[in-house]
């Protein structure tokens, strides 16, 4: 009976060594069995395939020459393979070359094995050619994204105008020295909620809701409205709000960029009121008043102006000065200096009568020309009767 159960327990260690060995021979990764004087005394088939040899070729080689050669040498395993058999196991890289002198870069793994009393080590080595071109790339990438992120910092640091940016939740996540000084933020300031900070209090939770809103908008959104800063000083800004989504369109936050309008404001203010006083002067006028370009074209006239030449305003605007203009003289001996340039025209009406008229030019900074027109005919009349 005990030779019966010695008999199994050795067919069943024979069977497993087969398997052992048909998995060595079948597997992927390189197999090497070394001698201590780092010698191969065995290989797998995957051993040939990477390396180019026959197997017999192989079993004539040492570790060293499965080394690549960077100075023409081969060097030596000897360190290695007496640190693996000291230590018992080790893993590193390095790099290896195949019989036709290409190079490729290798992860071993070796570990110290006795076989019959005999100490061996068993090294499984794996190409990690395309783990390392992946993480090349991945590198390169990576530095690329350093560097583009350095420049995006530096413009952002840089830019004129005030930006702050927004998470997904409106909170500050970062803002350029330029939105700073707008809103003279310090120190003391820089929290999640900064731009609530910017925003009078009693406005601020419409607009908050509307920037809100802007999570499914695709393309900028601008506005006017009223800012505070910190100091408490009000001022005017134009925002362009601007949604940043990642590579699945997913919102991610908003990019907020303030321009302080607040003189420009004032300036239009200042320059429609301006404008307005003019309308009033222009409308209001005892003399009629003609704005023609540098072809004569008219482009506006008063009312005195229809009731001078007894033409309907719209057919003014459709008419050139030629048409109400016979003839036109430069005042002889006028004393007025400046801008102004009077001259003595002889016009004519819409129902045939002539009018002689004095006028006043001026050239506007457009080009555009005004002329200030007098009915002077009653008075030429009553000079000729003298």
């Amino acid at each position: 009976m005990d030779d019966r159960r010695d008999t199994v327990r050795d067919d069943e260690r024979l069977r497993t060594a087969e398997r052992m060995a048909w998995a060595s021979h079948e597997a992927n990764d390189a197999i090497f069995l070394f001698a201590a004087d780092g010698s191969i005394r065995d290989c797998n088939a995957a051993a040939e395939r990477r390396y180019g040899y026959s197997r017999a070729e192989l079993l004539a080689l040492n570790a060293g020459d499965l080394r690549a050669r960077p100075n023409g040498e081969a060097p030596s395993s000897q360190a290695e393979i007496a640190q693996v058999l000291a230590e018992g196991n080790s893993v590193f890289e390095c790099t290896h070359r195949r019989k036709d002198g290409a190079s490729f870069p290798v992860e071993v793994s070796a570990r110290a094995a006795r076989f019959d009393s005999t100490a061996y080590v068993l090294g499984i080595v794996r190409d990690v050619s395309e783990r390392k071109s992946i993480e090349a790339e991945s590198a390169r990438l990576d530095a690329k994204r350093e560097r583009m992120l350095r420049y995006w910092r530096l413009q952002f640091d840089s830019m004129p105008l005030g930006c702050i940016i927004l998470d997904e939740e409106m909170r500050t996540t970062r803002y350029n020295p330029a939105f700073a000084h707008t809103f003279r933020v310090d120190e003391s300031s820089r929290d999640g909620d900064l731009l609530a900070l910017v925003v009078p209090e009693e406005i601020r939770g419409g607009l908050l809701s509307w920037l809100r809103n802007l999570r499914e908008a695709h393309e900028p959104v601008t506005g006017i409205n009223d800012n505070i800063r910190l100091d408490g000083t009000r001022l005017t800004c134009r925002w362009t709000n601007i949604p940043l989504r990642d590579e699945d369109d997913r919102f991610v936050g908003l990019m907020c960029i303030c321009e302080d309008v607040t003189e420009a404001q004032r300036s239009q203010r200042a320059l429609a009121a301006s404008e307005a006083r003019y309308r009033t002067l222009f409308e209001q006028a005892s003399d009629a008043i003609l704005a023609f370009d540098a072809s004569g074209r008219i482009v506006d006239a008063n009312p005195e102006a229809v009731r001078m030449f007894g033409h309907p305003q719209e057919q003014l605007l459709a008419s050139t000065l030629d048409r109400l203009r016979l003839y036109a003289r430069p005042e002889p001996d006028t004393s007025v200096q400046g801008p102004v340039q009077r001259e003595r025209w002889r016009m004519v009406r819409a129902d045939g009568e002539q009018i002689d008229a004095d006028v006043g030019l001026r050239t506007l900074d457009d080009g555009t020309h005004i002329a200030s027109i007098r009915n002077e005919s009653g008075l030429h009349a009553a000079r000729r009767r003298i």
